[in-house]
């Protein structure tokens, strides 16, 4: 029985072994570790006001990491979503029509995961953000932003929209112009991005990714990157919250329920923006 106990012990101890060297090598496959996850003027020992400006229930999928790590560290967390997301898919759970009223439910679990300190969203049309009026939105945005006196916001770039999506893009557009002429007391901008291992990644295996993605205009470089992995179990609730949504999830984060995400998010384990200090 000891030697049956030790072979045991030792094929256990190989496995382990075995999975932390796998684990090892995929998050560098997937990572860019010349993206530093320090910048001189984010202080993450400092409490932060941040709040991230969004196209649609969902957005937040992308920074929830981040979002949580900084609730953790005892930052107030605010969200402005610029849509319902009423045009998105249904998932087949829910007729069209009722749609906005379920990802707006969706998006309340969401606020309760992440602990956000305020969520509001804007009637702007679904998939058609590109196509308001732009001072209406800039004024929605910036009155937001006059409310909250974030020290920090997020949101998307102004020319692809992470992946394509006009929607993400205009968001980004109008929220960084604002920044750029008005300030509005804001120090930092923190612009989502993807490195070049993750756009190589997502070329291959997401869909959407791959028919929207326009390498001509590209994704700002990453500057600043997010460790994230403690609050890998906070983001997997997060995509599981966004019901209707799964296809869509199962595009752009795939297989993450498939692995267990305590394993998922030791290999996706940075979020990754572009810093800019406002002056």
């Amino acid at each position: 029985m000891s030697l049956f106990l030790s072979i045991a012990a030792w094929f256990i101890l190989s496995a382990a072994v075995l999975l932390l060297i796998v684990l090892f090598y995929l998050n560098r496959y997937v990572n860019d570790y010349r993206v530093s996850s320090s910048v001189k003027t984010f202080d993450w020992n400092a409490s932060h006001r941040v709040l991230a400006v969004l196209a649609h229930p969902d957005d937040e999928v992308m920074i929830s990491g981040t979002l949580a790590r900084l609730k953790a560290r005892g930052s107030s967390v605010h969200a402005l979503y610029c849509t319902h997301g009423e045009d998105g898919p249904t998932g087949g759970l829910v007729e069209k029509k009722d749609l906005l009223k379920e990802r707006t439910k969706e998006l309340g679990e969401v606020a309760s995961i992440l602990g956000y300190d305020s969520l509001e969203i804007l009637d702007h049309p679904d998939r058609y953000l590109n196509t308001v009026h732009q001072e209406q939105l800039a004024a929605d945005i910036k009155a937001r932003i006059i409310q909250i006196q974030p020290d920090t916001v997020i949101c998307f770039d102004d020319t692809i929209g992470l992946y394509g999506h006009t929607d993400h893009a205009h968001s980004g557009k109008t929220t960084q112009d604002l920044l750029k002429n008005e300030g509005l007391g804001v120090r930092n901008l923190l612009i989502m991005t993807l490195p070049k291992p993750l756009i190589s990644l997502a070329m291959r295996v997401s869909k959407t990714f791959r028919e929207r993605y326009n390498p001509e205009n590209g994704l700002p470089p990453a500057n600043f990157a997010v460790s994230m992995a403690a609050y890998g179990k906070q983001k997997h609730r997060v995509i599981k919250a966004h019901k209707t949504q799964w296809q869509v999830m199962g595009d752009v984060q795939p297989l993450w329920n498939k692995i267990p995400y305590f394993i998922y998010y030791r290999i996706f384990s940075r979020e990754y923006f572009q810093h800019k200090t406002i002056s």
